[in-house]
């Protein structure tokens, strides 16, 4: 689900599936993993410097970890966010508990890896993005939690995103202690950025030891302090605050081993270093490069381990321009330098200027390619009398059956390949009004089953798919069309089994006042029994022209469902042979079933048939 899922803030469900992307095995040790690794090498770093031992591999391993850490916080508080509408507050609890652990791996490598970060603007203002960008997501996510917490939702079931739309209970007596310690986590976290940019920028650092010493003590603090949350409160190694319906956060999938396997990665840098095949800058200290920023200095030669930005500011002050006095005399006294340097000053702005207007003139090109390319598309219908050329030039193209149904994750194109054939029969039509019937609601689509999402994955998709439809499903689980009834208002529902012939044509018969069906689907029992008897008798309920669509005819060669695997077995009559015996009649013209006669066309694609009923009556 995403972030323009439909919102449900009225009936909390007695439980709430399991997330395993956020809140996997694999994904809650990798991060608490890595932010072990950092930390005790931060701390080995700096304990070296001071005693003048300083390490390259150390350091070039601890830079991986904290890159790997900062990217996957900064991805992981992004997919929190955008899946507001379906993740519960246990689950953005655990999210923002990540985030700390990010800030805690990237805030100690700072104090560990400041010189590296000040002799490399460009690395160090990357550095500050990120860290900015950690902070805003981790704000945004900390925002949600305190309103949970002060509503009392905390423990709810329902979306992350309804805690602005209920009332709630209101906090709970004990729970003074989580608001505030919220509130603080929230305001330290800024208080804490503010400093680490201080830090990472400032010239002339004081305290510099003693910043190193404390600063490591809380970000060690802040994950240990994380980290003891997150296994008290996750599934997967303590009590989750809410009643999870599966185990999917225990259960390890090849996603959860590769965010594990993720933490090698820097250890192949290490062997290359190790072996010298890959050469790394010396620290900083030990380093005899000076850096010589256009200044007229007391002596240019002095060494300096800070690179200001080159396009404004200088090694003394962040914002200081070189007044004209100095230029005077950086002309009778020049520094081998100078020219270089203001070389670069000129040439990088250009580069800037070269790459932004690059970018330009490829999306004018990519847009001025789209509008022609629509121009002529519409001309040529204007010409053929199919429709008029639109004034506004550009149209933009609705998704596709499988933009749509991937976003709301049903099995007809996550497990099968259905977009080819109902974009082939729908998108002609999709905008007219239909009359829809689809045979299962998904109450079939169990927790544990290969593709577990439940019922209303189907619903959703087609009436965003088809706007103007008029839908109606078939479900044999009454319980569960009863339990999900709130969110399907928009079809109606009747519930009975496929295979009752009885219930069928009641069913066609309080659905004949309303026209005929343009479309049925049968993502029903797949039975052979369930896909023939309903074939019979709501055949004569498709309208001339409309189509009939049976999903999962695999189930035609298992014998499980009353298929012939072999397809020699003459006393199983399976779908697929009543297709073929179709098709027979329609090239023969024999009509041996009675069905036969008004079939237009059978249109068969992996899984799947299409059946076009006839235009004009037999």
């Amino acid at each position: 689900m995403a972030f323009s899922d439909p919102l449900q803030c009225t009936d909390a469900p007695d439980s709430t599936p399991s997330d395993a992307g956020v809140a996997g095995t694999g994904i809650l040790l990798s991060f608490m993993a890595t932010a072990g690794l950092a930390i005790v090498l931060s701390a080995t770093v700096i304990v070296g410097e001071m005693r003048g031992r300083p390490s390259t591999i150390r350091r070039r391993l601890l830079s991986g970890y904290s890159d790997s850490q900062i990217l996957q916080g900064i991805g992981i508080q992004s997919v929190g966010l955008a899946k507001m509408n379906s993740l519960v507050p246990y689950h953005f609890f655990l999210i923002w508990m990540l985030s700390l652990l990010s800030m805690a791996t990237h805030n100690a490598t700072l104090l560990a890896l400041v010189r590296d970060y000040r002799r490399d603007w460009v690395i160090r203002w990357l550095r500050q993005f990120l860290m900015f960008v950690n902070l805003a997501l981790s704000s945004v996510s900390g925002a949600f939690v305190l309103q949970s917490v002060a509503k009392g939702l905390e423990r709810s079931t329902l979306p992350i995103a309804c805690v602005w739309q209920v009332r709630g209970e209101g906090a709970a007596t004990n729970a003074s202690l989580s608001y505030v310690g919220t509130i603080v986590v929230i305001a330290g976290n800024c208080i804490i950025f503010a400093l680490a940019t201080w830090y990472l920028h400032t010239r002339k650092p004081r305290f510099f030891k003693t910043v190193q010493l404390v600063g490591l003590v809380l970000m060690g603090a802040i994950a240990v302090g994380a980290a003891i949350r997150i296994g008290l409160l996750s599934q997967a190694f303590g009590r989750p605050s809410v009643k999870l319906s599966d185990q999917g956060e225990k259960v390890w999938s090849f996603g959860q081993l590769l965010s594990l396997l993720l933490l090698v990665f820097p250890l192949v840098n290490v062997i290359e270093i190790y072996r010298g095949e890959m050469s790394v800058a010396a620290s900083p200290e030990d380093t005899k490069s000076r850096v010589y920023d256009g200044e007229l200095q007391s002596d240019p030669h002095v060494h300096s381990s800070f690179q200001h930005n080159p396009f404004f500011g200088s090694q003394t002050n962040l914002f200081g321009k070189v007044d004209g006095q100095i230029h005077r005399r950086l002309e009778t006294e020049p520094h081998p330098n100078t020219d270089n340097m203001h070389q670069k000053r000129v040439l990088l702005p250009l580069a800037v200027v070269a790459v932004v207007a690059l970018v330009m003139a490829v999306v004018h090109q990519s847009l001025h390619r789209d509008a022609t390319h629509v121009f002529h598309s519409k001309l040529s219908s204007f010409h053929s009398g199919l429709g008029k050329l639109p004034s506004s030039g550009i149209v933009s193209r609705p998704p596709s059956f499988e933009q749509v149904a991937l976003k709301y994750g049903t099995d007809k194109v996550t497990g099968h390949n259905y977009q080819d054939m109902y974009d082939k029969y729908l998108e002609p039509i999709r905008h007219s009004p239909l009359k829809m019937l689809e045979i299962g609601l998904g109450c079939n689509m169990a927790a544990d089953s290969l593709e577990a999402y439940g019922p209303g994955a189907s619903y959703y998709t087609w009436l965003e798919y088809l706007p103007s439809v008029d839908l109606y499903y078939i479900e044999s689980d009454a319980a569960c069309a009863a339990k999900y009834g709130h969110e399907t208002a928009n079809a109606h529902v009747f519930t009975g089994d496929q295979a009752d012939a009885s219930f069928l044509m009641r069913f066609a018969a309080e659905t004949a006042q309303d026209g005929q069906f343009d479309v049925i689907v049968d993502d029903g029992g797949h039975t052979m029994k369930q896909q023939l008897t309903s074939l019979m008798h709501l055949w004569p309920t498709v309208r001339p022209g409309g189509i009939y669509v049976i999903e999962d005819l695999q189930t035609s060669y298992q014998e499980g469902y009353g298929g012939d695997p072999m397809t020699t077995d003459g006393a199983k009559h399976t779908t697929i042979k009543h297709l073929f015996q179709i098709v027979d009649d329609i090239m023969t013209g024999r009509n041996s079933l009675p069905i036969s006669r008004d079939v237009l066309s059978v249109d068969c694609m992996l899984e799947i048939c299409t059946l076009r009923k006839s235009y004009r009556t037999p």
